[in-house]
């Protein structure tokens, strides 16, 4: 969450911000249907363990930028942080089918609210931690933020190696789809592909500068912005 923070310090302009904003999506965009079909030649958890493991080990490179890549760092910042969000998202569609087998259609509604709600827990310690310990770093050292990373790195990794213990059910769908197949949406499951689009279309339009208005503008502290 302090990406956006890290290019701000290394000079970043309110375009770049918006490019790295748009990054994540255009990810999702280009490894999604590559991951579709993946699954259909390897295990599942194969995959995600495999992929997830490699995209959070890129975050090394976005820790060194500082240190090791200091002509044009944010073309590196651009360029790891695509990689890395490609991917991860290779693995998605792994990720949500295995847990539409493990988990029961009767409890997965509590499944996921149980699961968001430990998240938005632990995101809101770990925000606020870390905008503390970047405060203790002044203006220019970048250790804080490569630390920092790396210490998320750490806990990525330990998430992984939880992942690779889950036992994966046989996976039902061996059919080979056409690529075709991925556009052609239907009824109400087309309403909300479109409601989604547009509704992501208009938060994103903003959302990315918020953090250059509260730090550049405003000149809030890590801390207070976590």
């Amino acid at each position: 969450v302090f990406l956006i923070a890290f290019a701000l310090a290394l000079g970043a302009s309110s375009t770049v911000v918006g490019i790295i904003g748009s990054l994540p999506y255009l990810a999702i965009v280009l490894a999604e249907m590559p991951g579709a079909k993946i699954i259909e030649f390897m295990s599942r958890k194969t995959l995600i363990v495999l992929v997830t493991a490699f995209s959070r080990l890129i975050w090394i490179g976005i820790a060194l930028i500082p240190f090791v890549f200091k002509e044009n760092p944010l073309a590196f910042v651009v360029s790891f942080y695509l990689l890395n969000r490609f991917i991860g998202y290779l693995s998605d569609p792994a990720w949500t089918t295995l847990v539409a087998d493990i988990v029961p259609v009767k409890t997965r509604g509590e499944f996921f609210g149980t699961r968001y709600k430990i998240i938005g827990i632990a995101s809101t310690i770990a925000f606020v931690l870390g905008g503390f310990y970047l405060d203790i770093f002044p203006k220019g050292n970048f250790f804080g933020f490569s630390s920092l990373f790396i210490a998320g790195i750490v806990f990525g990794l330990a998430g992984v190696y939880t992942m690779s213990r889950i036992k994966e059910p046989a996976y039902a769908d061996h059919t080979h789809h056409a690529i075709k197949e991925f556009f052609t949406l239907k009824g109400e499951l087309k309403t909300l592909t479109w409601i989604m689009a547009l509704f992501n279309f208009a938060v994103f339009i903003a959302s990315p500068l918020f953090a250059v208005y509260m730090l550049r503008e405003l000149g809030m502290s890590y801390s207070f912005f976590a």
